[in-house]
């Protein structure tokens, strides 16, 4: 039985995904010929979603010290152009209505490279980035963006307000999810923005995740899978309240920018907060039955893309996988999708091409190879960015091309 990471309440079990290696835990040429060997295991570890009835918080149940999953990191920030143009959306938007003069100050936990915080950087406010991984954190302070390797709680935030003072904005794009101790993390977060300040956060939404049947979001970074409906018994813990929410529909598969602040501060709150709530309550997100439901479309989803893989290969297709997101070790693993299936993954970015994903072992080679191996079918595993990839690639689909897009429904393009 899983205890409730919010409430302590008894939870249940509704999706058990595997034993599955860690998502970005890549494996260069040297460690994969140990492991065939068995002079080397592969860490494993199970994968299982629970529901907890009291406060409506969805979470896996294996919780892994954050040291082993971020301390050197592989992703880095995404170099999307949706991304990048909801980035800048969303840095106009704190500029307009959070930041009142130029002195002032943006912290944002779980930083990257520091791309959002130099938007802000560049039109005169005070920046400091909190980055776990010291390798990124690295790029970061390179990149003049002063970022330190720590990992944000009470303690940090307390050091951090001792040498630059309170901060008007807190962010965190989509690493809200990934913290374990929630509880030291939000009492920083408080202290950090005191009466006036603000603290963001960009997460996946649960309502996207069930209706899109996104279960290859889930891994072992990701403890927490949230509706605004827990995020207001979360936060009211606190003494701090939801005065707004957005939906990012096309970010990582249906994400929400939640804006939060303390109760002190008498802020008005939007209507928008009511109105996710009852939309929850219309999709019966409280309901254990939604997520037995949700399981047994995960199961027939598996069934199906391997059918639809199997039967292209019997026709003499070559098929490779497009992206190595974190993701894409969840989908590769759970579904049994190995070298049999694909030839190879491309990826876009550097730190990941020649190295092999976790679990399935398939080479990671840069975009070049989309021309240049040119396969009748390429898996989209980045889904969330279908769109953009696409359009990118029309030259591969104009050479008679096509992608298998799995989710929320799989579905081939061109037709």
């Amino acid at each position: 039985m899983v205890k409730c990471r919010i409430c302590n309440a008894d939870t249940e079990l509704f999706l058990s995904l595997g034993d599955m290696p860690l998502a970005n835990n890549f494996l260069n040429k040297k460690i994969l010929e140990k492991i065939n060997k068995g002079d080397e295991k592969e860490e494993r570890y199970p994968l299982e979603l629970f529901f907890c009835n009291n406060c409506g918080m969805v979470q896996i149940g294996e919780l892994l010290p954050p040291q082993k999953l971020f301390i050197n990191y592989i992703y880095l920030a995404s170099n999307s152009e949706t991304i990048k143009s909801h980035i800048a959306l969303l840095v106009n938007r704190i500029m307009h209505n959070y930041l009142t003069s130029k002195d002032t100050m943006v912290v944002e936990i779980g930083s990257n490279t520091g791309h959002l915080l130099k938007l802000f950087k560049d039109n005169g406010i005070k920046v400091l980035g909190i980055e776990p991984a010291k390798n990124i954190a690295a790029i970061a302070n390179r990149n003049g963006i002063e970022t330190k390797s720590v990992f944000f709680n009470e303690k940090t935030a307390e050091l951090a307000k001792k040498k630059h003072g309170m901060a008007d904005v807190i962010i965190g794009r989509h690493v809200f999810a990934h913290i374990k101790d929630l509880d030291s993390s939000i009492k920083g977060a408080r202290s950090l923005i005191g009466k006036n300040g603000v603290f963001i956060i960009e997460i996946p939404y649960l309502v996207d995740f069930l209706e899109r049947n996104e279960f290859d979001t889930v891994y072992h970074e990701h403890l927490s899978y949230f509706s605004v409906k827990t995020l207001k018994f979360l936060f009211n813990k606190y003494d701090m309240e939801i005065v707004d929410v957005e939906r990012a529909l096309d970010i990582h598969g249906g994400s929400i920018v939640v804006y939060i602040k303390n109760k002190t501060s008498n802020a008005k709150i939007s209507s928008r907060v009511s109105e996710l709530i009852k939309l929850e309550k219309e999709k019966k997100l409280d309901d254990f039955k939604t997520y037995v439901d949700f399981a047994d479309r995960v199961f027939k989803f598996k069934e199906k893309i391997l059918n639809v893989l199997k039967d292209l290969k019997k026709q003499g297709n070559r098929i490779c996988g497009y992206g190595a997101p974190a993701k894409s070790t969840t989908l590769l693993n759970y579904c049994g999708i190995g070298a049999d299936l694909l030839d190879f993954v491309v990826d876009n970015t550097p730190t990941k091409q020649g190295l092999h994903l976790p679990g399935s072992h398939l080479l990671v080679c840069s975009d070049e190879h989309v021309l240049k191996k040119q396969p009748d079918y390429f898996l989209l595993l980045a889904w969330n960015f279908a769109n953009e990839i696409i359009k990118k690639e029309s030259e591969y689909i104009k050479r008679g091309g096509k992608f298998i897009v799995p989710i929320p429904d799989i579905h081939i393009v061109p037709s």
